[in-house]
Order: C-alpha cells, then structure tokens, then sequence
C-alpha cells in the first residue's frame, strides 16, 4: 500500500471555471477506498483527465481498480483517458532554455510562468516531493499541532503542483492560438 495517497483536483468546465478538490489521508488509516470514492465522485467518465507523469498515475488506477472490483469499471475508464501533460516537454515539442534541459515540473513552471518562480520556494515547510513523502510518512509520530501544521503544508503544496499543471496548459492553450 502507498504510504501517500491523495487526490488534487481542479475541475475545469466548458466555461473555463476552475474548481479545486482534495483529498488527503489520515495517517494510519487505509485511505484507499475513501480515495476511490472520491476519485468516481469527482471524475465522471469519458472526461479527459490530465496528469504530470501519467504512467505513474495510471498504475495506482489499475491496483485500485484490482482491489476494488465494484468500482473497477469507472476507474479503468478514467486510467483509460488519462492523458500527459508532461510528454510535450520530455519529447522536446515545446522548449524553452530556462529549463536547462528538464522536463520536471518545477523547471518547466517557472519558465513557461515566470510569474510563478518563487512559488515552490514560498512554500512553509514543505517544497518537492520527495519532502512531502518523507514529511507524511513522519507525521505519525509528531504531536497534533505539528502534524496539522504539516499537513496544512503538504495540503498547500500539493495544491500548488495541480495548480501548476493548469497553469502550464493554459500556456500551451494561448501558444497555441
């Protein structure tokens, strides 16, 4: 079982209004069929859905979609359109030299928004992920005052790297035009 589940969504709709949902776990809970319901909840089919490395995405789907068989059927149809937004910028159609080569979102954020450069740095406590892993994956042993003040950052930063996804591709959408 992941030690780190969530979902971060912002839902856009045919009028282009941005609406955010999350959902992360309680530490030392099982948090997998709650993220299931959510993710149907929030995700209706045939609905493209996009995603920041979406291999990795589409795994956690399938698993789920094994472990829970009642739901099987919408989460195959959500792996199922799963599109990358990263495959532009690994596949080189879209580069810009501020990323020095990466295709990491937080080199192509801020070249693409500059605005957005000192985004992940602002940040409190918590600024890749690889420090929200190890940050929730320690939160059980903290006090509950340090652990909501964790898990406000880790809700802050994982909000931020959604939010990050929607402001690349609007980018590509008026690059586009």
């Amino acid at each position: 079982m992941s030690k780190f589940l969530f979902n971060f969504l912002y839902i856009i709709d045919n009028k282009d209004k941005l609406e955010h949902r999350e959902f992360l776990s309680q530490c030392g809970v099982d948090p997998r069929e709650q993220l299931v319901k959510n993710l149907i909840a929030y995700i209706p089919k045939d609905v493209c859905v996009l995603a920041y490395n979406a291999s990795f995405e589409k795994g956690v789907i399938r698993k789920l979609a094994d472990l829970y068989p009642e739901f099987r059927e919408h989460l195959l149809n959500i792996e199922s359109n799963i599109k990358d937004l990263m495959i532009p910028f690994q596949n080189k159609d879209y580069y810009h030299y501020k990323m020095q080569g990466s295709y990491s979102i937080k080199m192509v954020l801020p070249a693409l928004i500059p605005q957005m450069e000192q985004a992940y740095k602002n940040l409190s406590l918590i600024h890749n992920g690889g420090e929200a892993m190890q940050s929730f994956e320690l939160m059980k042993n903290m006090d509950e005052l340090t652990q909501n003040q964790y898990r406000k950052a880790l809700l802050e930063y994982c909000k931020l790297d959604t939010l990050a996804m929607v402001k690349i591709l609007q980018h590509l959408e008026e690059v586009a035009k």
